[in-house]
């Protein structure tokens, strides 16, 4: 079960909405001559040019089926002697809260990248993993991104596709540009609850290796 560190947006859309479109700008980008066409087989992206490939990449997510766990900061606030999570100020609960005491006690904040998964609120299941040009985006596609207002504010409104246009740009980790219509990864995720075996847990069991897990 993979980490994965969504920005604000993609955090606060995911923890409000059963499903989701994660799109990432390849990174790095295949080269100039990588090739016009590109496919998959069995699990890594290959781009061809005169029959021939000239380049592969596997997706950072993982493949259809695989769980992955997010990664948000949490902040701690040792006067009323609690953690809650930062994007939205809401508690950790009693198990993660003894957790947190165990491992690090009052007093500290735990970045993204220093959060376990057992503290963690949002598990998502990898439903469909596609490799293609940004700009191939649909108006359906863009509405279950982070980036697409629910209410739109301009008369006449804007499609979903040109809040995604605009927003790309900011968000997008890798610097590639929209107009540029790089290759991008087009990850579906579907929340799902927790697994079995990481509910209920006694504090006992934890260790320190277990709360810092990659």
């Amino acid at each position: 079960m993979p980490p994965f560190t969504p920005d604000n947006g993609e955090l606060l859309h995911l923890l409000g909405n059963d499903q989701a479109l994660i799109v990432r700008a390849v990174d790095p980008q295949p080269t100039a001559d990588g090739g016009p066409e590109m496919s998959k087989y069995p699990t890594e992206w290959f781009w061809w040019n005169a029959g021939e490939p000239t380049a592969s990449i596997v997706c950072p997510f993982g493949e259809p089926g695989i769980v992955l766990w997010g990664r948000e900061a949490i902040r701690c606030n040792a006067e009323h002697n609690n953690f809650y999570y930062a994007i939205d100020s809401r508690g950790v609960g009693e198990w993660n809260y003894h957790r947190l005491r165990a491992h690090g006690g009052i007093g500290r904040d735990y970045t993204a990248e220093e959060m376990g998964r057992e503290v963690t609120r949002l598990w998502l299941r990898v439903a469909s993993v596609d490799c293609r040009r940004v700009a191939t985006i649909t108006q359906d596609e863009a509405e279950l991104t982070s980036w697409v207002p629910k209410v739109p504010e301009l008369d006449p409104p804007w499609l979903p596709t040109h809040y995604f246009a605009c927003q790309w740009n900011d968000a997008n980790r890798s610097g590639e540009k929209f107009a540029d219509d790089p290759w991008a990864w087009f990850v579906h995720v579907e929340k799902i609850r927790p697994p079995v075996a990481l509910v209920g847990q006694p504090v006992g069991v934890m260790t320190k290796d277990d709360l810092d897990s990659r």
